[in-house]
């Protein structure tokens, strides 16, 4: 399943998400490519709102605003069996917004 979900997407499809989008990324695994925009300020805002009330709420809903393809279908089917998928896709995106910035701090 995982070649042909790959086959579904074409350079020009990836041509036309950037022209949209900006930058384009596919996200891996063994058995899952999700091809996602990179999370602006209005979804980090809304997924760290919403993290307040419920992790994997929040995670499925960034994953939900960032996802070009597959269908949520697919993703969906897969979180049946591996649940936690939901919350690496979604760590993934933050950090692509950059949430794992680490910076040093210097007493002036």
């Amino acid at each position: 399943m995982e070649d042909e979900l790959k086959r579904d997407v074409t350079e020009e499809q990836i041509k036309q998400w950037k022209a949209k989008h900006g930058e384009v990324f596919a996200l891996e695994s063994d058995d899952l490519t999700v091809y996602c925009r990179k999370p602006g300020r209005v979804e980090m805002a809304r997924f760290a709102k919403a993290l307040q009330r419920d992790l994997y709420r929040a995670s499925h809903n960034l994953l939900v605003s960032c996802r070009l393809h597959p269908d949520m279908d697919v993703i969906n089917a897969v979180a049946e069996s591996r649940p936690g998928v939901i919350l690496s896709l979604a760590g993934e995106l933050s950090e692509l917004a950059g949430a794992n910035v680490a910076f040093l701090s210097r007493k002036l």
